[in-house]
C-alpha cells in the first residue's frame, strides 16, 4: 500500500522487501520477546552477566517499537478512510475541503512515525548484534577450558621418539635449513617459505 505522494518504507524486522539484503542480526527479536529468560540464562552460562541489562533495554525498546508501529498502522487506516470519504463526497458532489486538509496532515504524521520507528529499529538491532547466540542446552557450564567435557576421541595420539616442535619452531628450523643450504639470508629464505606455504 502506498501513502499519498510518498512510497511506504517496510519497517518490518530482518527483511526489506525493496532491497532483500539480509540484516546482520544474530538473535530474532521474537525469541527475545517471547522467551527473555532463555536469553538471560544463556548470557549467565556464557559468563556475561553485564549484558543482562541490554536484554531489559531491548524489551523496553521493542514495546515502544510495537506501539509506534500500531500507531502508524492506525494512521494508514485513517488515511485510507479519508481517501474513500473524499472520493464518496466528490461522487455525491459534496464539500470535501475539511477532509482534504486532514488528508494532507495524515501522511506527514505517518512519515514522522516511520522516522521514529526506524530509529527504534536501529537501536534494537544494535543491541541484538551485540548479544551472542543462544548457547545449546548440551553445552556444559564452565568458567574456562578446564571445565570442557570431552565428547569423543578419534584415533590415537601418536608417540614419537624425538621432541616434537610447534609450527613456529618448525618453521624457524625450516627457514634456517633453507638459508644454510642455499647460501641465502634468513629473510629471503623466510620470504620463500611464505610463498611456498601460501600456494
Amino acid at each position: 500500500m502506498k501513502s499519498l505522494g510518498t512510497p511506504r518504507v517496510d519497517i518490518g524486522f530482518f527483511t526489506d522487501r525493496e532491497n532483500l539484503e539480509p540484516e546482520p542480526v544474530l538473535l530474532d527479536i521474537k525469541l527475545v520477546r517471547e522467551n527473555p529468560e532463555i536469553v538471560r540464562e544463556s548470557l549467565r552460562k556464557r559468563g556475561l552477566p553485564d549484558k543482562l541489562d541490554q536484554v531489559e533495554l531491548l524489551l523496553k525498546l521493542d514495546i515502544e517499537w510495537r506501539r509506534l508501529q500500531a500507531e502508524a498502522d492506525q494512521l494508514r487506516k485513517k488515511r485510507n478512510e479519508i481517501t474513500a470519504a473524499i472520493a464518496e463526497a466528490r461522487k455525491r458532489k459534496q464539500e470535501a475541503t475539511a477532509l482534504m486538509k486532514e488528508a494532507q496532515v495524515v501522511p506527514e504524521n505517518i512519515k514522522d512515525l516511520e522516522t521514529k520507528i526506524g530509529r527504534e529499529k536501529e537501536k534494537i538491532e544494535n543491541i541484538l548484534m551485540n548479544l551472542p547466540n543462544i548457547i545449546h542446552e548440551s553445552v556444559p557450564f564452565g568458567k574456562d577450558e578446564d571445565d570442557n567435557v570431552e565428547v569423543r576421541k578419534w584415533g590415537s595420539i601418536p608417540k614419537f621418539d624425538f621432541k616434537t616442535l610447534d609450527h613456529i619452531d618448525l618453521g624457524l628450523k625450516v627457514v634456517s635449513s633453507i638459508s644454510k643450504r642455499q647460501g641465502v639470508s634468513p629473510e629471503l629464505a623466510s620470504t620463500t617459505l611464505e610463498r611456498i606455504l601460501s600456494v
